[in-house]
């Protein structure tokens, strides 16, 4: 008998081998208005999405503005981008978490940032959140996988 036959999941309570798309990479690169309304639930640990709650190890359903956030993200060119960290799709530049190569404007020092990490004094100083995933700071929420408020 292999070791992990017999494994009860703590978060699903299913037993075997098996994994949540939480634990695998994010393979698409983009996502449809179609897809993005099929979204109901989000992992409340690393903010993955899925239209399915038995898809997540912790997951809770999304609320009408988190998905307004996602379909926002979809209705200019009718698909969204997809945040190649926690799935969720995002306008662009995207959340902090995702590393990115391409250059954007910061807002709050109005530099053009071309580095894959960025952080100014502007965000500092305004710092309201930070991902629970990954430990980065960001002012506003929808910047980030999974934001919690700092106290």
């Amino acid at each position: 008998m292999i070791l992990s036959e017999n494994f009860l999941c703590p978060n699903c309570e299913k037993r075997g081998p098996h994994t949540h798309s939480c634990q695998e990479p994010v393979k698409k690169k983009k996502m449809t208005i179609e897809d993005v309304k099929k979204l109901n639930y989000y992992c409340i640990n690393c903010g993955r999405v899925g239209e399915t709650e038995d898809t997540l190890c912790q997951p809770a359903r999304l609320t009408e503005n988190g998905k307004l956030l996602f379909l926002k993200a979809a209705l200019l060119t009718g698909e969204a981008h997809i945040c190649q960290v926690c799935g969720q799709p995002v306008q662009l530049p995207g959340h902090i978490c995702d590393l990115k190569v391409a250059s954007y404007e910061c807002v709050y020092c109005k530099t053009s940032v071309q580095s894959l990490f960025h952080i100014c004094k502007g965000i500092v100083d305004n710092a309201k959140y930070t991902c629970r995933d990954c430990g980065r700071i960001a002012v506003k929420k929808e910047s980030l996988c999974s934001p919690i408020r700092i106290k």
